[in-house]
């Protein structure tokens, strides 16, 4: 036991549902369905990455900070910006970027908590954390420093202050699969007594309903399972007769950099199926994994 105990790779630590991470691109859902509703977007908002976009400081416009994608991916409505997971086109409904009006941080925050981050999902196991929903007065309070549109632009796509648990991601999936109903999660479904008789019942809590429109959430559906059509990101995990909507994520931490001068990141994917018909959602976490290469397959 004292092996395990002083483990440094922890095996002990309950990561589903105390593990606190970034969420990196599976968070790309909660801001896309936040669009959505919102009017900020629709199936057919074409945003072009150039590679990055370039922001002046609030503070000081000379100084202009670099925003990248992880490719220059060109012109993408909201079905190929999601399924690319093109972190310009994100940038872009989270925070704006020149004439185009962006969520903000207040609703990215407020969306986020609709979902279900930042607070415990009530699981019948003990130990559960909360995750962070960062906001404005969270980092002042906390850092001394205002919140600035890099902030904003780094919470849209999963980075930055905000964090998960794998539950609270995977608690969020189901949402998009069962078209907004959030449920607390359950381990048990019955108690039974050593005759086999059912002494209680445990049913599906909803803990709310999501406001987005039936076509919205299609959209987004649609969405999740174009990354398996057109994009590299998932392509390459087709199922044959299985229809399945997915989402990557390789979320980037402090942590020691590479020899080509990269942060470490963490491995994501969540995704559920059948499409037109969900029985099982599924959500992984490859610690020091990226989403493509480890978590997905």
């Amino acid at each position: 036991m004292l092996a395990l105990l002083n483990d440094p790779n922890r095996p002990l630590f309950h990561r589903a549902v105390a593990g606190q991470y970034p969420p990196g691109s599976t968070f790309k859902l909660v801001t896309g369905a936040a669009a959505l509703h919102e009017g900020i977007a629709t199936r057919n908002t074409v945003i072009t990455s150039r590679g990055a976009i370039f922001v002046p400081n609030e503070y000081d416009p000379r100084i202009v900070q670099r925003f990248p994608d992880w490719a220059a991916l060109g012109p993408m409505n909201f079905i190929q910006g999601m399924a690319y997971s093109s972190d310009v086109y994100f940038y872009y409904l989270g925070g704006g970027f020149e004439s185009f009006r962006g969520l903000g941080a207040e609703l990215l925050a407020r969306y986020a908590r609709q979902f279900g981050f930042g607070a415990r999902t009530g699981i019948d196991l003990p130990d559960e954390e909360e995750g962070l929903v960062p906001t404005e007065s969270w980092k002042y309070e906390l850092l001394g420093e205002p919140w600035v549109l890099g902030d904003t632009y780094n919470m849209a796509i999963g980075q930055g202050f905000v964090t998960a648990t794998p539950l609270q991601v995977a608690t969020a999936t189901n949402a998009f699969a069962n078209g907004g109903v959030l449920y607390r999660p359950l381990l048990a479904h019955a108690l039974v007594d050593q005759d086999g008789r059912t002494v209680r019942e445990f049913a599906p809590q909803v803990i709310r309903r999501l406001p987005l429109s039936d076509a919205n959430w299609a959209v987004l559906r649609e969405a999740m399972e174009a990354g398996y059509n057109i994009s590299p990101l998932l392509r390459h995990l087709r199922i044959p007769g299985l229809r399945v909507a997915g989402k990557t994520g390789t979320a980037e931490f402090y942590g020691r950099r590479n020899e080509r001068g990269e942060l470490p990141t963490h491995g994501w994917y969540t995704g559920f199926a059948p499409v037109d018909k969900p029985e099982i959602a599924v959500t992984v976490f490859v610690e020091l994994g990226s989403g493509t290469n480890e978590a997905a397959p």
